[in-house]
């Protein structure tokens, strides 16, 4: 299933929602303030998602846009036991 992350300031998506060709291939949508997922089948035409894409992309978003990096940070959130230095490891 292709899943496409839409995002508009005005939280209004009656315009996606309304859309026949759209609304006849769409599977899952979820909807919460300003946003909306949107999923497509994998066997849907590249054409129907080419007219999707091509219609609404502008509001399209990535999904790591939505989801914050939380990866830790060396020396910041923790510090490592041993380092590599001259080809070994050594103690910090």
């Amino acid at each position: 299933m292709k899943h496409y992350y839409i995002y508009k300031e005005d939280n209004d998506f009656t315009d996606i929602l309304g859309d026949p060709i759209i609304r006849k291939i769409t599977r899952t949508k979820i909807t919460w303030l300003k946003h909306i997922i949107l999923g497509f089948p994998d066997d849907v035409d590249e054409g129907t998602i080419s007219y999707f894409v091509l219609k609404y992309g502008e509001h399209i978003v990535q999904p790591s846009s939505l989801i914050p990096d939380r990866k830790p940070v060396m020396n910041i959130d923790y510090r490592p036991n041993k380092v590599w230095m001259n080809d070994r490891y050594v103690d910090n």
